[in-house]
């Protein structure tokens, strides 16, 4: 399989900062002669997304060049990538630094490369972590035999996150800060935190990759169960804590107490659907309009049918425990649920419907439907792989993929098939072309 637009760029990038770092103060043709040299090694599908990432790693390389003679760069001395191993408190700073800079009076400053496509505010930079660090650890003793005192420290954008030309973003000194003691202060505290049995939860942008969000202490709302249309439920005793519904809106209660007939309700997010879906089902089950086994819940992600399965699961069950409804007697007689909802999504469903009957189609029944992930790895390797002109392709590798995705998914669900649909776009194409340009004789401004 063709590897995924995000992870082509990060290997791309790290190519780039690998070689600009190693190589220091060259030029942009011998930047450029490396990077094909190793370029091999990323693996990437032939193809036009190839031949662009090619010519933009090329680009980065331009920019990093045109850096090193500019006047942005230090008057001193400049070199390539160094190690560092210091103490700061309690901690240890090891690693390197993409370029050190020194300047004519001795004072340092480090330069960390950055080929993506995002980058930090101006008010971000002042406090910038991790800026501040790389400051820290020049005044700590990392570059002893350099010098001890820093000149700042600044990120030079070199992907798309860079201008047209070349994108330093610095941090002032420390000495120049109203505190100068902030950044080593930053890294004894990480230490300190990382280092004890526990540590504040701060909640942030972080927060959506924590592993461990479900159980953080700072999360909003942790103690509260959901009901997943945003009411929370009640406390133990309450009706909503023994299953029963929370008071709802009149609305609602006609929508789940209508006669037994085709209706259609429309309802924005968080007004309760599935709330009032389960409800509906206990509703027409006590009252005997149906058994549960004749229940078809539809919904399009798996989460909701979850959702919507387990409610209309517990309910029941509770409904039969209040002796408010009794299930209908097996062969043998003992009481049964009379069959389980069917709750899934509209794919899932598709899917069991051709397994159970694809061969009265003539099809196989162990032939499965295309899930999103699969038919998104498809097209990935469809795109990536195609030889054609697309120069006039101005969007990401990710966009294209995405439309042709989505491009299959509506043809299919109108079942029209590419040559229809190309000779449709063909008649719109030529009745543009034969439209005159320009307003009328006579039209009315």
């Amino acid at each position: 399989m063709a590897a995924t637009a995000s992870s082509a760029s990060a290997s791309i990038g790290t190519l780039v900062h690998d070689v600009v770092a190693e190589l220091g103060d060259v030029d942009a043709p011998t930047l450029q002669a490396e990077i094909e040299r190793r370029w091999a090694q990323l693996g990437l599908t032939p193809g036009w997304v190839q031949e662009r990432q090619r010519a933009e790693a090329h680009a980065m390389a331009g920019r990093a060049a045109a850096y090193f003679v500019s006047p942005a760069a230090a008057p001193g001395s400049g070199s390539g990538s160094r190690s560092t191993l210091v103490e700061v408190g309690r901690a240890v700073l090891k690693g390197r630094v993409d370029r050190l800079e020194r300047h004519t009076d001795g004072s340092l400053r480090v330069i960390d490369y950055k080929t993506g496509s995002s980058k930090p505010t101006a008010a971000e930079l002042a406090r910038h972590p991790q800026l501040g660090v790389y400051q820290a650890a020049v005044e700590h003793g990392a570059f002893g035999d350099l010098g001890t005192r820093s000149a700042g420290a600044a990120l030079l954008q070199l992907g798309k996150a860079s201008n047209k030309s070349v994108t330093l973003q610095g941090q002032p000194a420390l000495a120049d800060d109203d505190d100068p003691g902030w950044a080593s202060r930053l890294v004894e505290e990480t230490a300190a935190g990382m280092g004890g049995g526990q540590f504040a939860a701060t909640p942030g942008e972080h927060c959506r990759m924590c592993p461990v969000v479900a159980a953080c202490p700072a999360r909003p709302g942790r103690g509260r169960a959901s009901d997943g249309d945003g009411s929370a439920q009640c406390s133990q005793g309450s009706p909503a804590r023994r299953g029963w519904p929370t008071p709802r809106h009149p609305e609602q209660t006609a929508v789940i107490e209508a006669p037994l007939r085709p209706m259609l309700v429309v309802a924005g997010a968080g007004s309760g659907k599935t709330e009032t879906m389960a409800a509906r089902v206990v509703w027409l089950v006590a009252n005997g309009l149906v058994a549960p086994d004749q229940v078809l819940g539809l919904t399009f992600t798996r989460k909701a049918a979850a959702e919507l399965a387990e409610r209309i699961d517990q309910r029941l069950r509770r409904l039969q425990a209040a002796g408010l409804w009794t299930p209908a007697p097996d062969e043998e007689g003992a009481e049964v649920l009379g069959g389980t909802p069917t709750v899934a999504t509209y794919h899932s469903y598709a899917g069991r419907l051709v397994r159970e009957h694809a061969l009265r189609l003539g099809y196989e029944p162990d032939s499965r439907l295309l899930s999103e992930a699969a038919a998104w790895q498809y097209a990935a390797e469809v795109v990536s792989r195609y030889d054609g002109d697309m120069s006039e392709m101005g969007k990401a590798e990710s966009t294209a993929i995405g439309a042709v995705v989505d491009l299959a998914g509506e043809l299919a669900e109108h079942l029209v098939d590419t040559g229809t649909l190309r000779e449709v776009l063909d008649r719109i194409v030529r009745a543009i072309d034969a439209t005159p340009l320009g307003r009328p004789e006579g039209a009315a401004r």
